[in-house]
C-alpha cells in the first residue's frame, strides 16, 4: 500500500515538473523568436527571418509533443507566407503576416498544458 502511494506521489511530482519545464521552454523559445521576427520585420531582413524560420522548424518535433499541431502548423504557415511576401516586395501583406506571427508566438508561448491529445 505504501509503495503505491509513493509511486503515485512521485508520478504526480514528475508530471507537474514536466508541465512547468515545458511551459518555461515554450515561453522562452517563443519570446526569443518573436523578438527575432520583429527585428527582421523592422529591418526588412529576409535572411534574419529565414533564420527564425529555421530555428522554429528545428523545435517543431519537440513542441508537437505538448502543443496542439494546429497551433504549430498555423505559425509555420504564417512564417512561410511572410517570407514570400517579403521576397515579392508585398510589404503591406508582409506586415500583416508578421503581426499574425507575433500574435501566434504569444499564444503558443502561453500554452502551458501537457496534453496527450497533442501527440495525435
Amino acid at each position: 500500500m505504501k509503495i503505491r502511494l509513493v509511486i503515485s506521489v512521485l508520478s504526480l511530482i514528475l508530471a507537474v515538473s514536466l508541465g512547468i519545464l515545458s511551459a518555461e521552454y515554450t515561453d522562452n523559445l517563443c519570446s526569443g523568436l518573436s523578438r527575432q521576427v520583429r527585428a527582421a520585420a523592422d529591418k526588412r531582413d529576409a535572411v534574419m527571418l529565414q533564420q527564425a524560420q529555421e530555428q522554429w522548424q528545428k523545435r517543431v518535433p519537440l513542441l508537437s509533443t505538448f502543443i496542439p499541431h494546429g497551433h504549430i502548423d498555423r505559425l509555420t504557415e504564417t512564417l512561410v507566407r511572410a517570407s514570400e511576401f517579403l521576397k515579392n516586395d508585398e510589404l503591406s501583406e508582409f506586415d500583416a503576416e508578421i503581426g499574425c506571427a507575433i500574435h501566434q508566438f504569444g499564444v503558443i508561448g502561453k500554452y502551458d498544458c501537457l496534453s496527450v491529445r497533442a501527440l495525435f
